[in-house]
């Protein structure tokens, strides 16, 4: 039997439900729907919409999507813990899962450190690519993870 040496993980789950609606199911430069994201969290992080940390982040709403396009949104990390932790970006349960081929979650913070207390603004970008399928509607988990 192996045995690992176990290392705290706060993992922050960003629960993203974003939502296109086009004529026909198709996105077409000219049309693009809203899109939305609900956002959940563990505890030892939390997520803001300012940078004063006083007011809790639920919601991400990207606004419009267009094919060949990114929507960038600011977020603010906060480290309420105790120990310094790096953080990680990584995006899960796309549905359908063919919106995973056309949409790509990136963000400023991959690798980044973050000490107790402190407040970091994270810019995540939301692209997507000019092949698009029908895709009348799509969801996806956004999860960033904390380790020391």
């Amino acid at each position: 039997m192996r045995l690992k040496l176990l290392i705290p993980t706060t993992t922050l789950i960003l629960t993203a439900t974003v939502l296109a609606v086009a004529t026909s199911g198709l996105l077409s430069p000219q049309q693009a729907g809203p899109a939305d994201g609900t956002i959940t969290h563990s505890a030892g992080i939390g997520i803001y919409n300012k940078a004063e940390a006083t007011t809790a982040c639920t919601n991400i709403n990207w606004g419009e999507l267009n094919p060949k396009s990114s929507i960038t949104k600011t977020i603010y990390v906060k480290n309420t813990g105790n120990a310094t932790e790096t953080l990680n970006l990584e995006t899960a349960d796309w549905n359908p899962t063919i919106a995973a081929s056309v949409l790509t979650l990136s963000w400023d913070k991959e690798n980044a450190t973050l000490i107790a207390g402190q407040v970091v603004a994270a810019t995540l970008t939301l692209t997507m690519g000019e092949d698009l399928e029908t895709v009348d509607s799509f969801e996806f988990n956004i999860i960033i993870k904390a380790s020391t």
